[in-house]
């Protein structure tokens, strides 16, 4: 028997319908009743019984069925075996992010990088503000793309591929809400959120305003471990506070007001991974991602 009519064959006796059948096959009806046809008069018997309403299995053909069914199983599991041995291995890049924005770079360049280079799987994982370098710290991704600084031992860092202003996230009829602008020292007195856990000191430091550049403080009121938490926190009136442009074009909500802050320093984007480790700086990717 040749493969198409092992496939026709096994096809009819399983949807025992000659419409079905042609379609599992990818053949037309008529071929079908061709292919079964010829199998018949080589074997000098028939396989189906065909009436205007129903297709059944002969006696022979429940036979020929049965040897056969898991015989050709083993054939297309053998050759898929072999396929598979074939075929280069894939090689999976974890790349994580931080922000909605940087989500938008990689998921392009994903989509570039794997047209090139299919046997390279890039999967990508979101990380928190709270400590978005942990997942890399921790061995969970090979390759950040992150918010700088990034100040950790046996940590390399590549030059910014984007940067962004911060703006001041406020709720809605705050004394700011009006306003096309604010000096960072007009923030003297507000209270603003602060990181939740144990994030790393220099994390900290640069997410977190801790007084006004002329020296005044600013208070901190609770905690956040994300960036849904801290505009949550903002929306009820709780705080005030230092976020990324992008997140009045990912996050607008209607409680929440954002306003351009002139003197705060830009937020700059880059990768980082792990010296040394396998499957490291995937710098092949990388150069996929572009603002």
């Amino acid at each position: 028997m040749e493969r198409h009519e092992i496939e026709i064959f096994l096809a009819l006796a399983e949807e025992l319908h000659f419409g079905k059948a042609a379609g599992r096959a990818g053949v037309s009806p008529s071929r079908v009743s061709q292919v079964i046809r010829g199998l018949e008069e080589r074997l000098g018997a028939p396989l189906f019984t065909r009436t205007s309403r129903r297709v059944s299995l002969t006696a022979l053909g429940d036979e020929l069925r049965a040897d056969l069914a898991p015989a050709w199983a083993d054939v297309l599991s053998a050759w898929e075996k072999a396929s598979a041995s074939a075929r280069p291995p894939v090689r999976e890049i974890r790349v994580g992010y931080l922000g909605q924005l940087t989500a938008g770079l990689l998921t392009s360049a994903k989509a570039a990088y794997t047209r090139v280079r299919p046997d390279v799987r890039i999967r990508l994982t979101e990380t928190h503000i709270g400590d978005p370098v942990r997942p890399l710290r921790e061995g969970a991704v090979d390759l950040l793309l992150t918010e700088t600084p990034v100040e950790e031992p046996g940590v390399s860092v590549a030059e910014a591929i984007l940067s962004e202003p911060r703006v001041l996230a406020v709720p809605r009829g705050h004394r700011f809400s009006d306003r096309e602008s604010v000096h960072l020292d007009e923030l003297a007195g507000e209270s603003t959120f602060a990181l939740d856990g144990e994030p790393p000191e220099y994390w900290e430091r640069s997410c977190v305003l801790r007084e006004t550049p002329s020296g005044e403080k600013v208070g901190h009121a609770f905690g956040v471990s994300s960036f849904g938490e801290a505009l949550a926190m903002v929306g009820v009136g709780t705080v005030i506070g230092l976020v990324p442009e992008h997140a009045s074009q990912f996050h607008a909500r209607p409680d929440v007001v954002y306003v351009s802050v002139i003197d705060a320093p830009v937020i700059e984007y880059a990768f980082a991974w792990k010296e040394n480790a396998p499957n490291s700086d995937g710098t092949e990717f990388g150069a996929f991602v572009s603002a």
